[in-house]
């Protein structure tokens, strides 16, 4: 569980019960820290699956361009994805990251990522 909670005027403080958190809206949007969890999330999933299958990456990094709508709700209209790191060969890093972002793959779960965001398109670069 996270608690999050109202300090002063644009402060937060937010905890799980290992860490907390100060949370300045100032500067830190509330929409930049969604985007960061999410990013983290994705480049985490990726950092791990090459462990798992083998591969030595060093310097993982990412970027997340986004665009919102301008009129309320703001609904986010697309996401782009960069992922950037460092391996020994090109072709297997591709190989094995390529299938992550498969027409199939993306369908497949867009529909999770719907009920947080509601999101109408996702790219990727590596």
């Amino acid at each position: 569980m996270i608690e999050i909670k109202h300090i002063k005027n644009h402060k937060f403080e937010a905890t799980n019960n290992k860490e907390t958190l100060t949370i300045d809206t100032d500067k830190y949007s509330p929409v930049e820290m969604f985007i960061t969890g999410m990013g983290n999330c994705s480049l985490f999933d990726v950092v791990e699956m090459a462990k798992n299958k083998g591969f030595e990456i060093s310097d993982a990094k990412m970027q997340i361009e986004y665009k919102r709508k301008d009129t309320f709700p703001k609904i986010f209209t697309e996401f782009h994805f960069i992922y950037k790191f460092k391996n020994n060969n090109y072709l297997l890093r591709a190989r094995w990251l390529q299938p992550l972002f498969s027409p199939h793959h993306i369908h497949q779960y867009q529909p999770k990522f719907i009920r947080i965001c509601i999101f109408s398109f996702i790219s990727h670069n590596f």
